[in-house]
């Protein structure tokens, strides 16, 4: 990478990060289904620049592989439940203590 390039795109993140933390939380609430359309809508350009030839419902069924590959990833409670069938925290009943 051009070190140029490396300043510009420090500079453009701090003021990303500075936007962000100006946000009162509704605004933020609010951007969050505009900021996941735009990454879909990014997604799918990416899809289509390897897959020229793909149909609206291949890029659809990639994107959505792509998506459950990500959670997979990052979520343990997923990974611990579907992988090693523990159950979730949230399904756990604790028993009455016997008297």
């Amino acid at each position: 990478m051009d070190p140029t390039n490396r300043v510009v795109d420090d500079a453009a993140f701090r003021q990303l990060i500075a936007r962000a933390r100006a946000m009162s939380p509704e605004e933020k609430v609010a951007a969050g289904p505009r900021l996941f359309e735009r990454a879909c809508r990014e997604l799918k350009d990416q899809i289509r620049s390897y897959f020229p030839q793909a149909t609206e419902e291949q890029l659809n069924g990639v994107m959505k592989d792509v998506m459950t590959f990500t959670r997979r990833l990052v979520d343990p409670v997923w990974a611990m439940e579907v992988k090693y069938g523990l159950p979730s925290p949230d399904t756990i009943v604790e028993e009455s203590p016997k008297v």
